[in-house]
């Protein structure tokens, strides 16, 4: 298989949208400092979106975490790959050098998200600028159907149809509905990701439909960025 048939997938996106890490920077909305739900943040979102000139970073920002850590002892009991977070850019590189096509992903594209996902990056892994700042961003916001937004897993199911949209099915009579900012699909994806959660609702799906894809189960090969604990 072709290289350029390949997708490399980073999301840090679980150290941004957690349930209650917002605060409100902003008057407008409430006691600057003070603690703002996730829900409440992307229903905020929802509902002012569409304003000229609006930007949900003006008025209330995340909290970043923390990069999750896992021991030696549950490496050896996990049954997903891990990728210490020392080593991610090594792991870029090497695709880079492959010709694999790389994409940042997150809820919001934002210059301010690029700039808090980046510094935490670059907190393990210095000097990589040049590597990290070339690689191409996507966001994978879909407006949902209904008026308001009632879950916190809302992050996970969207990028769940964020990956759906880019890879490609066995049937080849598929109606294809191309994403304006994706003019691509992909035969598999590297997906290195700090969400576990994430890694379990991909692993389920592509069980349940590994029909559907030509490498069947092992379509998306997902790893947990993570810093190891002795």
């Amino acid at each position: 298989m072709k290289d350029s048939e390949f997708l490399v997938i980073l999301d840090l996106d679980s150290l941004i949208y957690h349930k209650n890490n917002w605060r409100v920077i902003n008057p407008l909305i409430g006691r600057v400092g003070s603690s703002v739900d996730l829900i409440w943040v992307m229903n905020f979102y929802l509902e002012n979106r569409n304003r000229k000139d609006f930007n949900l970073f003006n008025y209330c920002i995340p909290d970043v975490m923390e990069i999750p850590s896992i021991s030696s002892l549950q490496i050896q009991k996990e049954q997903f790959n891990i990728m210490p977070i020392e080593k991610i850019q090594e792991a870029i590189l090497q695709h880079k050098i492959r010709g694999r096509k790389i994409y940042f992903i997150t809820l919001l594209l934002d210059e301010k998200i690029k700039e808090i996902i980046i510094n935490k990056i670059y907190n393990y892994n210095k000097n990589t600028k040049e590597i990290f700042d070339k690689i191409q961003w996507k966001e994978y916001w879909i407006t949902p159907s209904i008026n308001k937004i009632k879950s916190y897993e809302y992050p996970q199911f969207t990028k769940l149809l964020f990956l759906k949209r880019i890879i490609k099915t066995i049937n080849t009579n598929e109606q294809i509905n191309w994403d304006l900012t994706i003019r691509e699909k992909f035969k598999r994806i590297f997906y290195y990701t700090t969400d576990i959660s994430m890694i379990e609702l991909i692993r389920q799906y592509f069980l349940e439909n590994r029909n559907n894809y030509e490498f069947r189960q092992n379509t998306v090969i997902s790893y947990l960025i993570a810093r190891i604990q002795n």
